[in-house]
């Protein structure tokens, strides 16, 4: 449990470091998806979330830069049995097309994250990395829709077995200004 505390504290670490660079408060993007993830990995499945199994919170360095944070968090727990948590951070960098929210934009998404898992008194932890591509569409002042298509590449290790997985995510963002 002890490294699942360390990866929040980074990940705590990395989320405020655009605020630290910028001298004044960038705009900040508040959003949650629908996603539709396949994996190509073994047998094919598919799971579809309605909402997305997690928010991301984004903080524009520039008109065409900006990071993105992507959390969720699992807890299963059912009678008799240790209680089963997982734990996906990631962190993209968004490459944003064109500089004017208030119009059509393109965006391309690198993506670093961390898959942890945690039974009982032991813990896992699987690295992946990822790229996506997307349009976010201009609702009203403040309000964008997005939808973006995705790979994600889980390495393999003791812990985890390798995987593909592609996603298709729809949803909202709500913009601090």
């Amino acid at each position: 449990m002890r490294a699942g505390l360390w990866v929040l504290v980074f990940y705590g670490l990395v989320s405020l470091q655009p605020t630290f660079i910028t001298a004044q408060v960038p705009p900040i993007e508040l959003g949650v998806d629908a996603t539709f993830d396949m994996s190509l990995t073994n047998s094919t499945t598919s799971r579809l979330s309605i909402p997305g199994r997690g928010v991301r919170v984004g903080v524009f360095l520039s008109d065409l830069i900006s990071i993105e944070n992507r959390m969720s968090l699992v807890r299963l727990k059912t009678e008799d049995n240790d209680a089963t948590t997982s734990i996906s951070l990631q962190v993209s960098g968004l490459i944003h097309l064109l500089p004017d929210r208030g119009e059509v934009q393109g965006y391309i998404s690198p993506t670093i994250g961390l898959l942890s898992s945690f039974f009982g008194e032991e813990s896992e932890s699987q690295l992946q990395l990822g790229c996506g591509a997307g349009l976010r569409f201009p609702v009203v002042d403040y309000l964008s829709m997005r939808f973006e298509f995705g790979y994600l590449y889980g390495a393999e290790n003791g812990d985890f077995d390798l995987h593909d997985l592609v996603t298709v995510k729809a949803g909202i963002s709500l913009f601090t200004k």
